[in-house]
């Protein structure tokens, strides 16, 4: 930091073990064990220290002293492939430690000779100038929100994905998971925001129809879960709390032309969806606990209009289990 002159630095030296193992049963049925170590270091903007103050009762910064967070994956499959239909489930058990999250607690801040004076999560404090409508105050109260390392997160459960083709025309995909999530923070987090079920699934539709043309028909559900333990895109995650289930319908469909070299597709995201994610943030410490509801808007109906030529018509070899994830939301990108 040129501002302070201060030096940051955090070597990392690690092995990331990784390891599968395939029996097949026979031709149509498998079994698969796997293991492997990942790591998810901090961004940039989980570490920058800057203080952002342009809301005085609701500061935000960074944390140039997380750690990186590690994670080890153990899964155990089942795979099976009969005629037109393909049916997959996977039993996880997965273990964070140095958990990277958002975390919010209320403090007080204090003002005296014209500054206001805030605490940081490292204890210094930092002092901005009073503004008008605080000038006649002594004290008041504000959150921090910053970034920490939980002491570890436990995740368990199963995910199933299952493909069937209906003639030569359709084809329906399901994919579906239910995990148990338990954190242990070592009490940082509030104790309702550390256990919880959650499950999701996601549904597609693919329609193939003569003249080149296919229609696709994609919606999804998310339940409502603990946000315990996300980062968010720019270091902006919820933190510590529960948001509501969601679910959203895609529609698109694609006309391809000179053998599947060019297509055209057109593509309606959010055509059925809930417009708003209610977040409810909290701390039940008697000490300094808070409670905070905040809505985030989604964006609405949107529709694009897509025009792809390829070169060599190439086209990767995917795991025909995972190929729901190659699908959605709908033709041509988003």
């Amino acid at each position: 930091m040129k501002s302070s002159d201060t030096v940051y630095k955090r070597p990392y030296y690690n092995l990331f073990p990784t390891a599968h193992i395939r029996y097949d049963i026979n031709d149509s049925h498998s079994l698969q064990l796997s293991y492997s170590l990942r790591v998810t270091r901090p961004s940039f903007w989980n570490l920058n220290p800057f203080v952002d103050v342009s809301d005085k009762q609701n500061i935000r910064m960074g944390n140039p002293d997380l750690k990186p967070e590690f994670a080890h994956n153990m899964e155990l499959g089942y795979n099976a492939y009969v005629k037109n239909s393909n049916f997959n489930i996977t039993f996880f058990y997965r273990v964070r430690t140095g958990l990277i999250t958002r975390y919010t607690e209320m403090k007080q801040a204090a003002i005296y000779d014209d500054l206001i004076h805030y605490e940081l999560i490292d204890g210094q404090i930092y002092s901005t100038p009073v503004v008008s409508g605080f000038d006649t105050l002594n004290t008041f109260p504000y959150t921090l929100t910053s970034n920490q390392n939980i002491n570890k997160s436990q995740n368990f459960g199963l995910e199933v994905i299952y493909g069937q083709r209906f003639w030569k025309f359709w084809k329906i995909t399901f994919s579906g998971d239910f995990y148990r999530i338990m954190i242990n923070s070592e009490q940082l987090i509030d104790e309702n925001l550390l256990n919880d079920w959650a499950f999701g699934f996601r549904l597609n539709q693919t329609f193939n129809l003569p003249k080149n043309f296919d229609v696709q028909l994609n919606f999804r559900f998310r339940s409502k879960v603990i946000t315990t333990g996300s980062m968010g895109w720019m270091g902006g995650g919820v933190g510590q709390g529960r948001q509501n289930a969601s679910y959203s319908l895609n529609f698109g469909i694609r006309k391809t032309f000179l053998k599947n070299t060019l297509s055209l597709s057109f593509n309606i995201r959010n055509l059925i969806y809930n417009p708003s994610v209610l977040i409810n943030s909290f701390s039940s410490n008697p000490k300094n606990g808070y409670n905070s509801n905040s809505t985030r808007y989604r964006s609405a109906f949107q529709t694009n209009l897509t025009l792809t030529y390829k070169l060599n018509n190439y086209k990767a070899k995917r795991e025909p289990v995972r190929e729901i994830d190659t699908i959605e939301p709908g033709f041509g990108g988003e």
